[in-house]
């Protein structure tokens, strides 16, 4: 059986293609200078496509200490990054028409940086027309301001086909007093659901979002009837599970809330109670789910909640504690956002240059791993992460036996990099970005003994794997998307 398998492996040795997936999150610009612009601009990037993940400094004359988004194109190359004020190519240069984004007043003067975490995003649509969804501030309030506006800015290629220049710009699609809003993919896989809880409400705005239109669909009132006045005034970042099933809505005095997420209407149902572990949840930060979607991940400043949402009984389980580390200013906990290699990063309430990583978000309780200051950066960071939906959601049959169905992954290739390695190998599979069940790996040496079991967590295509134990010489390794192998290969160790 053993030989069986060598030659089968040997036969099917596929060759490391120059052919990429659908990339579009995998640079992240980040980082700021304290006085700016009185000190010199120190900008990062933190960029997925390298091996293994790197960071950098790259001469990026944008501040971004808090709001930060950005996508690149289908090959993994930065594309567009915004930091509230205006909308840059992966060139660093301010792009066409791409000045003046949200047109009001507010700014923070220090910095020249817009302070609202969490409230850009840019989706990817046909012919190369990137969205960006955004949120304007109110004019008249201190940090943290109030989110008012919600505006639409469309990115087209410019007429030298080279840049890009923005078609429409802060097109107004709501006025009010809103939280963070989140996306998920229509049931046509094709366009998307907006859905914005109004503040101190239990309301929600749910809009239709494609290519050329974007409407309110839906106003829904479900649960919680939150209390009256200020009392509810503070708010989290809410999410939306990877596989567009369920929606969490995190306020860090009045609740924390778990719905059900219905794709082909956009609609939210059976609303269940989190109850937190004390109140007020100070500063009631983030909330994040697991590549599977199961388990839930919430903060404070000083601890690291998980919630397995598939129990009977939704409690909050303790998966880390801050453990007092200053890294320039103390490291605690902030925002948090799933990345391509299927880990949680996340940031700190203070100027770091180190993030916090949840390494494997899939594992119940302390299984889960969370690392603080684990991942060294280049430069400072502070507050803000980019947050992007899960854009490879396909088509889902809209009945009532339906299930979630997703456009096949088209496998390209499998690359290794470095080939050969000498302590840590990083494989990364190219073109099934949408692989919404976890992918198993399986490496056997020359004799066939297997070395290494693991998996590619669901929505992620970067796998490292620690091999400064293994002996030198040629591995082959196996890729299943849980029912019949999809890739095969060689792999080399030497030192």
């Amino acid at each position: 059986m053993k030989l069986r398998f060598i030659l089968y492996l040997g036969a099917c040795l596929m060759c490391i293609h120059n052919c990429y997936g659908q990339k579009y999150f995998h640079v992240w610009p980040y980082g700021y200078t304290v006085g700016m612009p009185t000190y010199p601009n120190l900008r990062c990037v933190m960029d997925f496509n390298d091996d293994p993940v790197s960071t950098y400094a790259d001469n990026i004359l944008i501040n971004l200490s808090a709001t930060n988004a950005s996508i690149c194109d289908s090959i993994g190359e930065l594309k567009l990054y915004t930091n509230g004020h205006f909308i840059a190519e992966g060139t660093h240069a301010v792009i066409k028409n791409g000045e003046g984004l949200n047109p009001n007043k507010y700014l923070n003067p220090s910095y020249q940086n817009y302070d609202c975490p969490g409230c850009h995003t840019f989706i990817p649509f046909e012919h190369d027309q990137t969205t960006l969804i955004h949120i304007g501030l109110d004019d008249h309030l201190g940090f943290p301001a109030n989110m008012r506006y919600l505006y639409r800015s469309d990115i087209i290629p410019d007429s030298s086909g080279i840049g890009y220049e923005v078609s429409k710009k802060n097109s107004i699609i709501a006025d009010g007093a809103f939280e963070l809003y989140n996306l998920v993919k229509h049931a046509d896989g094709v366009a998307y659901w907006l859905i914005q809880p109004v503040l101190q409400k239990d309301s929600f705005n749910i809009y239709y979002v494609d290519k050329d239109t974007m409407y309110l669909h839906y106003q829904q009132r479900i649960g919680p009837i939150y209390q009256s006045g200020n009392e509810c005034y503070a708010r989290g970042i809410n999410s939306i599970s990877p596989d567009g099933t369920k929606y969490v809505r995190f306020n860090n005095k009045c609740g924390l809330w778990l719905y059900s997420l219905d794709r082909c209407s956009g609609l939210l149902s059976q609303p269940r109670e989190i109850p937190l572990p004390i109140k007020p949840l100070y500063p009631g930060a983030s909330t994040q789910f697991s590549p599977n979607s199961r388990y839930l991940y919430y903060n404070s400043s000083t601890v690291v909640y998980q919630v397995d949402t598939e129990a009977e009984f939704l409690t909050s389980d303790t998966v880390a504690v801050y453990d007092g580390y200053v890294d320039i200013f103390p490291t605690t906990f902030f925002m948090m956002s799933l990345k391509p290699d299927g880990k949680i990063y996340m940031t700190s309430t203070n100027s770091v240059v180190s993030l916090h990583t949840i390494e494997y978000p899939d594992s119940a309780g302390l299984a889960c791993q969370v690392n603080q200051h684990s991942y060294p950066l280049a430069g400072l960071i502070a507050w803000g992460i980019n947050r992007y939906p899960n854009v490879w959601l396909g088509p889902l049959a809209c009945d009532t036996t339906s299930v979630v169905k997703l456009l096949a992954p088209k496998l390209t290739g499998v690359r290794v990099m470095p080939n050969p390695a000498s302590s840590e190998a990083q494989l990364i599979i190219d073109g099934a970005e949408g692989h919404p069940n976890p992918w198993p790996l399986r490496i056997v040496d020359v004799q066939g003994k297997e070395v290494y079991r693991g998996v590619f967590p669901s929505w992620s295509w970067v796998h490292r794997i620690d091999v400064s134990t293994w002996a030198q010489g040629i591995y082959y390794y196996q890729v299943s998307d849980g029912h019949a192998v999809v890739a095969t290969g060689s792999m080399m160790v030497g030192r």
